[in-house]
């Protein structure tokens, strides 16, 4: 029972990774818009940080692969147990 409620948590988490990494996307995607426009129009508007933003995108992916990970490891372990 314990271990079936860590692991409902874990998936939780991992539903809130996915919602923030569609998020940073969007960020870094408007950023990106942003920065075209200005530069059209000459508006001279100081964009930094936009590979910061691709950045966070790819770290956070990363921590989500390595969660994923970790939760097929700890349903082996619970499907093992069981047995």
């Amino acid at each position: 029972m314990k271990e079936e409620i860590k692991k409902k948590l874990e998936r939780l988490e991992l539903g809130w990774m996915y919602r923030h990494l569609d998020e940073l996307e969007t960020a870094a995607i408007y950023q990106d818009v942003a920065e075209q426009i200005s530069n059209e129009y000459n508006l001279y508007l100081n964009i930094s940080g936009s590979a910061c933003m691709w950045d966070a995108h790819s770290e956070l992916k990363k921590q989500i692969k390595a969660k994923e990970n970790e939760l097929k490891e700890l349903h082996q372990r619970l499907t093992e147990e069981e047995e």
